[in-house]
């Protein structure tokens, strides 16, 4: 079993996208904050290397503030992780993340918690209580 930990800007609906690779059918759990165990299958993608990797989304709910994400098989045969990604999913994420941030933050907010001092990638972003869209090149 694998732990993770995630520090979500506030409490909401997240979408959890595993990026993963094995040669054969394989189930593996996700289990969040020591709640139920949810288990999901990973298709077979054609071999053990990145190349023919793919992605399995997962929708999670998750607090405001830390929270653990635990991967595993209780087969002990799980596919191989390559990377995971979270984002908030809920549809008024935006002003939610605008309520949560201070006036006096400098720091710059994906929609999905990350916080960085300037925007990292195009997309939507919020600073200073304000949505931006920034278009990087």
């Amino acid at each position: 079993m694998a732990t993770f930990k995630y520090d979500a800007p506030i409490e909401g609906r997240y979408r959890l996208v595993i990026t993963y690779f094995t040669a054969q059918n394989r189930q593996m759990f996700v289990r969040v904050n020591n709640g139920v165990k949810a288990n999901h299958v990973f298709e077979n993608t054609g071999g053990w290397n990145a190349a023919t990797a793919k992605t399995k989304e997962i929708e999670v709910s998750l607090k405001a503030g830390t929270n653990i994400i635990a991967l595993g098989s209780d087969s002990g045969w799980a596919p191989y992780i390559d990377k995971l990604a979270l984002s908030l999913m809920d549809t008024d994420a935006v002003e939610m993340l605008m309520r949560h941030q201070d006036e006096q933050d400098e720091a710059w907010y994906s929609l999905g918690g990350l916080a960085l001092y300037a925007p990292a990638q195009s997309g939507v972003w919020v600073h200073r209580n304000q949505k931006y869209i920034v278009k990087k090149r």
